[in-house]
């Protein structure tokens, strides 16, 4: 793949850190215009996208801490910590929307249609950075023989690509809802759904990826325990919805 942009024969850019970057980008970019479009005050946008981002960070370091590297950094914390590589993505989510959560409670702001910005900014932002694993040749999936498998620089054989297994339905997913996102009247909608599909594709991809940890003999990779928690949140918020929807009706 291409792990590396070389622009002299020791000067390089890392195209892992480059497509990240642009996906953070992207992710500004539509929070900003779906912010301007619900009309939510722009001096709401800054903070909101500060903690979320940084929250995110830190979420994504400590569940790859809790779930793959608890004791070696109980032994080295620092080094743990200071690793450029080691992060998980849904500690990233998660911890993204708990800090996205917090500040708009801490400020009195409403949470549903923050929380569908916030789920079309994931669909594309992960889309775009797992193309980011694919170059780099992460995050990649277990042994395969079909036509589209890939051999990764050092392998001896083919492997699934689970890195667009991942990235090509997020894509799909994201186009279709900036497309009819103006469907999406009831509040809290896009995400509820976000929460569904996301979980979904990935409970089933991780019996494709390589290398995904196990603790202490768990069935299940620690994603797969996550992954039905999300799905069933989200059914919980649609039905939700749907009640509320009902009584305004029968209110009107």
């Amino acid at each position: 793949m291409y792990p590396q942009i070389h622009l002299t024969d020791s000067i390089f850019i890392s195209t892992y850190s480059l497509v990240y970057i642009i996906a953070i980008l992207s992710g500004l970019l539509i929070a900003y215009l779906e912010t301007r479009r619900y009309k939510i005050p722009l001096s709401v946008f800054p903070p909101a996208a500060f903690w979320t981002i940084l929250c995110g960070i830190i979420g994504a370091k400590f569940f790859h801490i809790i779930f793959s590297k608890w004791n070696e950094f109980l032994q080295h914390p620092l080094d743990i910590l200071l690793r450029s590589s080691g992060w998980m993505y849904y500690g990233a989510e998660i911890g993204g929307i708990v800090g996205l959560v917090v500040y708009l409670k801490t400020k009195n702001l409403p949470l549903l249609r923050p929380l569908d910005i916030g789920a079309t900014v994931l669909l594309l932002a992960h889309a775009i950075g797992r193309v980011g694993c694919f170059l780099a040749g992460c995050c990649h999936g277990t042994a395969c023989d079909a036509s589209w498998c890939v051999t990764f620089p050092g392998m001896e054989h083919p492997v699934h690509p689970t890195q667009l297994y991942v990235s090509i339905p997020l894509f799909i997913a994201f186009v279709l809802v900036w497309i009819f996102r103006r469907k999406f009247a009831i509040p809290g909608l896009i995400f509820a759904l976000y929460l569904i599909f996301y979980g979904s594709l990935r409970f089933f991809i991780d019996f494709y990826r390589a290398n995904m940890p196990y603790p202490g003999g768990w069935i299940f990779t620690p994603s797969q325990y996550i992954a039905p928690v999300m799905v069933v949140i989200g059914i919980g918020i649609i039905l939700y919805l749907m009640r509320k929807k009902n009584e305004i009706r029968d209110k009107g």
